[in-house]
């Protein structure tokens, strides 16, 4: 190899390092010693305030993380033996996780209803609890012609006229809430104040946003509300009971496939 060809593989060699680190430069918003906070790893990066509690926070736990690593924590037997406990933890978790992600159920609207039925007693509810629509604007104007526009039409056709609005921020229909979740302020005196199927004038929210809601039916303790007004709750619980069972055939199929001792 001439003397031409070193100088030019060496020459290049360090251009390409040189231009990696300055990307590296680029790219990084802090450093503690060779350890680097990346832009993409801050949450709302253009915040300034927030920006700042993230880069200060980062840079906090950073030194004491290098001072802990200096000081030989991670050889403490203390340490390993909480860190080995962590990781099995998390690693159960995880599987568990994957597991039944990838024997998720998907439940027809008549094994939703069958599940019901056959579990009423389980929907009792043990609390009074109002079934409701609400929407939340952050915007008075267009929560004002939302209201306007559910009198002269109906709740589900209104919202999909507004479902792309930039100011409609949160809505949920059908949703069983308790009424104690309401607390004691002007929400839960709106509430009661309506008859099933009432609209309320729109809300002026303590946080500055505004809100409309559609009471859809009352009940007290100890009363079942109709399928078609739990439908989600009925499946969540549904889902849940499935993946319970689903979790023990499969801890049934390991106990058999396995060697277990318990000694006296």
């Amino acid at each position: 190899m001439n003397n031409h060809l070193i100088y030019f593989i060496f020459i290049t060699a360090a251009l390409l390092s040189g231009c990696k680190k300055e990307e590296i430069k680029k790219d990084y918003v802090a450093r503690v010693n060779d350890s680097y906070l990346m832009k993409d790893d801050l949450i709302n990066g253009n915040d300034s305030l927030m920006r700042y509690d993230q880069v200060k926070k980062w840079i906090d736990n950073e030194l004491l993380y290098q001072q802990a690593l200096n000081d030989g924590v991670i050889k403490d037997d203390e340490f390993v033996k909480i860190l080995d406990k962590t990781k099995r933890e998390l690693a159960i978790s995880f599987w568990i996780k994957n597991y039944l992600e990838e024997n998720q159920i998907s439940p027809s609207n008549e094994e939703l209803n069958l599940f019901y039925e056959s579990n009423l007693n389980t929907f009792k509810l043990l609390h009074p609890a109002f079934i409701i629509n609400n929407v939340i604007f952050n915007n008075e104007n267009r929560a004002i012609a939302f209201r306007n526009t559910v009198m002269e039409s109906n709740w589900n056709r209104s919202l999909n006229s507004f479902i792309n609005d930039t100011t409609l921020i949160s809505q949920y229909g059908s949703n069983l809430v308790y009424k104690y979740e309401l607390g004691s302020g002007k929400i839960l005196r709106i509430v009661e104040s309506l008859q099933p199927g009432e609209i309320s004038l729109v809300i002026n929210l303590e946080n500055g946003n505004f809100s409309v809601i559609n009471l859809i039916q009352k009940y007290q303790e100890n009363e079942i509300p109709k399928f078609e007004e739990v439908t989600s709750l009925v499946e969540r619980r549904m889902k849940a009971d499935a993946m319970n069972k689903i979790l023990k055939t499969k801890l049934e199929e390991l106990y058999t496939n396995n060697e277990i001792e318990i000694k006296k």
